[in-house]
């Protein structure tokens, strides 16, 4: 079985084979890129301390989250008299943007009527950040687009802030773009739909 046409979602191989040209294009994509390092740093945005099982969720989300995604991320909070205060912990995200509006939500999600609300009191940033108008990665992406680098001609890496998809050894680099942007929106629909339409895949350029 030839192995050089292969392509990977979050959790989908499919594998058949294609002639490749030698000649390799660049392909487009919809902005410049910020990547940076594996290290992220914590931003806090409010002197609050969580209590009871937000401290100890606020612990973890300082180390880089449960499942170590890292940056970007964001923790929301809320001081109610109940035991166990209410929380939102998101990270692995592209952007900070989204990163905080998961956060929020997630903690909003916790609330029940007269409870105070939501803010945002921590978020996590890569080391050496600085707000700029730029397309970002998580850590995890930022690590499988530069692999992609090391991958066939003819490639291309499609990503919103929950999905990514990447193709590579295609005819044209037409061909490739278009089957990553393919690949990435149809995972989003199917499994984060109002995600989907709020912030759509896109092409990301390799670091150059």
């Amino acid at each position: 079985m030839n192995l050089s046409h292969l392509i990977i979602t979050f959790t989908a191989i499919s594998i058949s084979g294609c002639t490749v040209d030698s000649t390799q294009e660049k392909p487009t994509s919809e902005g410049p890129l910020d990547l940076y390092g594996t290290q992220h740093k914590i931003i806090l945005e409010s002197k609050t301390k969580p209590q009871g099982k937000a401290a100890n969720g606020f612990k973890e989300f300082k180390k880089g989250g449960k499942s170590g995604h890292g940056y970007y991320g964001a923790f929301a909070y809320s001081i109610n008299p109940r035991k166990s205060s209410v929380y939102g912990s998101h990270t692995g995200y592209n952007s900070l943007k989204t990163a905080r509006e998961g956060a929020l939500a997630g903690c909003k999600s916790y609330l029940k009527k007269g409870e105070a609300p939501c803010k945002i009191i921590a978020v996590m940033v890569p080391k050496g950040y600085v707000n700029k108008q730029k397309i970002t990665l998580s850590k995890s992406v930022t690590k499988l687009l530069r692999d992609q680098k090391n991958k066939g001609e003819y490639r291309a890496f499609a990503t919103n802030d929950g999905d990514y998809a990447r193709v590579w050894n295609r005819e044209t680099q037409e061909l490739a773009n278009q089957e990553a942007l393919e690949n990435c929106n149809t995972r989003a629909k199917r499994e984060t739909p109002r995600h989907q339409k709020l912030y759509p895949c896109r092409l990301i350029p390799e670091e150059q």
